[in-house]
Formats: structure tokens, sequence, C-alpha cells
């Protein structure tokens, strides 16, 4: 939810707060809504001023009641999945699945010493996101295009979801195992 929204929802329930106490308190006292109502009446009302304020105050409620209304049958959560539709029925591939056979996929290349995926949902495609670190002296360009390569066809072969796209970041070059013996024995 943006933070507008919680904002606009706060006042909303503030307001909607205090009106329940209204109601909470003549349940004690017969006379508070006469009472209220006789000071709105000779105050609020008498006064063109406080009417256009108590005018907009009331439109303001409804069009964000309106809005709430909305937004609740309109918001809907992040599938986390993709769905695939066969001759014989669906298939719902869960994106972590799709992250897990691309980090399957990488664990085949060598010159690398971490990967993390991040899977994109992008209507009944995917788009993912390698992020590696790599060891020094590995050509980073050739790297990346196999990892592209490689990613890409191990999720289309295995899921049958069609990847649009693969992005590769280097995030860090770390050093190698064999370079950190070395540098141990020196």
């Amino acid at each position: 939810m943006k933070i507008i929204s919680k904002i606009l929802l706060v006042v909303y329930s503030l307001v909607f707060a205090f009106v329940s106490a209204v109601v909470i308190g003549m349940t004690f006292d017969k006379n508070l809504l006469a009472e209220i109502y006789k000071f709105l009446n000779s105050t609020v009302l008498a006064n063109g001023l406080y009417k256009l304020v108590m005018f907009c105050i009331g439109l303001l409620l409804f069009i964000l009641s309106l809005y709430f209304i909305v937004f609740i049958f309109r918001t809907r959560k992040e599938k986390k999945s993709v769905n695939k539709v066969t001759d014989i029925g669906e298939i719902s591939i869960s994106l972590v699945s799709l992250e897990n056979i691309a980090l399957s996929a990488t664990k085949k290349l060598d010159g690398i010493s971490g990967t993390k995926a991040v899977v994109l949902r992008q209507d009944k495609n995917v788009a993912i996101t390698i992020k590696t670190h790599v060891y020094p002296d590995i050509n980073i360009p050739a790297l990346s295009e196999q990892i592209q390569s490689i990613v890409k066809t191990a999720v289309e072969d295995i899921s049958g979801i069609t990847v649009n796209s693969v992005r590769v970041f280097v995030e860090s070059i770390t050093e190698s195992e064999i370079g950190k013996v070395k540098t141990e024995k020196s």
C-alpha cells in the first residue's frame, strides 16, 4: 500500500473512531445527539463558511469511502507463479522453482563463486536477473553471455515457460580458493 493511501486510511479511521465514540456516548446520554445537532445547527450551519467547510469534509469522507471500496476490490496479490495452459489442463510453476532452475544452471559454469536469481513475471512469460560473484581473471562479457544462454535454455527446456530476458549483474569479483591458498603460503 502506498504511503499516501496509508495516511488517508489513518485519517479516515480517526474520523470514524470519533463517530464511534459519539455513538457509544449516545448509549449513556440520550440527549447527546440532540446537543450535537443543536451545536451544529446554531454554530456550523448558521455560518456560510463553516457550512462550506462541513460540506467539503463530508464530500472528502464520501470520496475516501469510495476510494477504499474500489481499492479493496481492485487490489490483487501479485501471483507468485506462472501459469501455462496445455491440452490437458493448466500448470502453475512457482517463481521460486524457476529461480532454482536458473541457479542450478549457473552451477555448471566455471568462474562463478556464487549466484542469486530473481524471477519476475511478465504476463505469461518471465524475466530473470542473475546476480553473481566471479573469480578474478575471468572474461566477464563472455561469462555473462554464457550465463544468459544457459539460464534461458534451462528454464525454457525444464519449465516450458518463455524467458523474455536474462539480465546478468556482476556484484563483485572474489578471490578464488586457489589464490587464497597461494597467498596464505607466501
